[in-house]
């Protein structure tokens, strides 16, 4: 009995027990003060005669457990649950389990603190090591890339901020994950999210998290943000030009105080992460137009670092092609060569597309190549076109009686050539092809079937 009741007299929720006439046998110490009565005044008296209300004798009468049963007693909110005691089938008592209103909200609350901490520890755990660049993969042997490593190794050396300015293709990203690989952070999460991807609440959401019910269709519990998953880490804002002006202001609220709130939420949460963002457009002229603030420029812009276009280092051209075809090799389980007009037409190129439209044409150029040799009759008719004019559409209309409606649609062809092969063929790629053409990704289909 006494080990019992030194078990019993720990529990913060107050425990009663009665036995099979519903006298009071024993209570705890917690249950004592919520009463205002203590045990040795009331032991053996009715349950009824000290609480007229109270639910035991019921369950002595039915031998079934009552819970979760909701009372307000002089301003104290508590829930109740009590269960029989039996012995062979038969009821002999009582055990009452009384929890008070404030005690479960603040157990609650240390549960709601403790599933985010699991879904905090949960994403971590699934950003770490989420970056697979680092300086090493940067190919290159021109001047110009080799300032730019330069600079970039400098720089991740030290926490500051970095803005990558460079044009759409060009390895931003890749230059992004080395800095982080290369710091003192490289241990920690890498997350990387397009601020022109998604919509503006989207993106808040996204970046700041939201507590539970902050708006329709949040999710249950609430949910943690990238700069909270991200902690110690590194968070990469792409196309961070493209952010909503209001967000703007948010996220300088961020770099400046090194605090932030979930939405729906009012506690502030420490926010440690390093800030690499990148854009392929003017910031200045942004700024002049009203469209992105000064003040968070200043804050993302701490070590800027301009990542030049493909066209300003042509020398790393060749390095890099044999690299895609490397990769040709192994998906398409071929071996593939160039030939030297193949060569002669990449050097010539302009290459608006970058790195990644170089990529993008050794793809498609090692699917058209059923010989294994990538040569001229291999790749779009834009490639071809930047050596030798006269003979663009050699390959796919004759050259000689063509109406104005043919070359029409030979050009339409060369131009949706060119855009699959800046932006790739998958769904999304060719998404972005239609819009960077004008028109509607149906059409986009529709001609390229009509051209088949």
């Amino acid at each position: 009995m006494k080990d019992y009741k030194k078990i019993l007299e720990s529990i913060e929720q107050g425990i009663l027990i009665c036995d099979e006439e519903s006298r009071i046998e024993y209570f705890n110490e917690s249950y004592g003060h919520f009463i205002g009565k203590e045990l040795k005044d009331v032991k053996g008296k009715l349950l009824t005669d000290i609480r007229p209300g109270a639910t035991a004798p019921k369950v002595l009468e039915t031998g079934k457990a009552i819970q979760s049963v909701y009372r307000i007693e002089d301003g104290e909110d508590y829930f109740a649950d009590i269960y029989p005691i039996q012995e062979n089938g038969i009821t002999k008592g009582t055990v009452s389990v009384v929890t008070y209103l404030d005690r479960a909200q603040y157990l609650k609350s240390k549960i709601s603190e403790l599933e985010q901490e699991e879904e905090r520890l949960r994403a971590r755990l699934n950003l770490t090591n989420g970056t697979q660049y680092t300086f090493d993969d940067i190919v290159g042997t021109s001047a110009v890339i080799h300032t730019t490593i330069d600079l970039a190794q400098r720089i991740a050396a030290f926490d500051a901020n970095v803005l990558l300015q460079g044009e759409s293709g060009c390895g931003k990203e890749l230059f992004a994950q080395a800095i982080h690989n290369a710091s003192d952070r490289r241990s920690e999460p890498f997350v990387a999210i397009n601020c022109a991807a998604i919509t503006k609440t989207m993106l808040e959401s996204e970046l700041f998290g939201y507590e539970d019910g902050a708006f329709t269709g949040a999710k249950k519990g609430g949910k943690i943000g990238l700069l909270e998953a991200a902690e110690g880490g590194t968070i990469f804002l792409d196309e961070i030009s493209e952010m909503d002006f209001d967000l703007q202001a948010k996220l300088l609220r961020v770099l400046q105080e090194k605090k932030m709130r979930r939405i729906g939420g009012i506690n502030e949460i420490p926010v440690n992460v390093r800030v690499i963002s990148a854009c392929n457009i003017d910031l200045q002229q942004y700024i002049a137009d009203k469209k992105f603030r000064s003040d968070l420029y200043y804050r993302i812009a701490v070590a800027p670092i301009i990542v030049p276009p493909l066209r300003e280092r042509s020398e790393d051209i060749p390095a890099l092609a044999r690299q895609f075809l490397n990769a040709a090799e192994i998906q398409n389980k071929r071996k593939y060569r160039m030939s030297e007009v193949a060569k002669r037409l990449f050097m010539n190129y302009d290459w608006p597309g970058n790195i990644r439209e170089l990529k993008n044409i050794i793809e498609y150029s090692a699917i058209m190549a059923t010989s294994g040799e990538i040569d001229e009759t291999c790749m779009p008719p834009g490639i071809r076109g930047s050596l030798e004019p006269h003979e663009l559409f050699r390959s796919e209309t004759k050259v000689e009686g063509e109406s104005l409606g043919e070359k029409l649609k030979a050009f339409e062809r060369e131009e949706i050539a060119k855009a699959i092969a800046m932006f790739g063929d998958s769904t999304e790629g060719k998404r972005a092809a239609a819009d960077y053409l004008g028109i509607s990704l149906s059409s986009l289909y529709n001609k390229i079937k009509e051209g088949e």
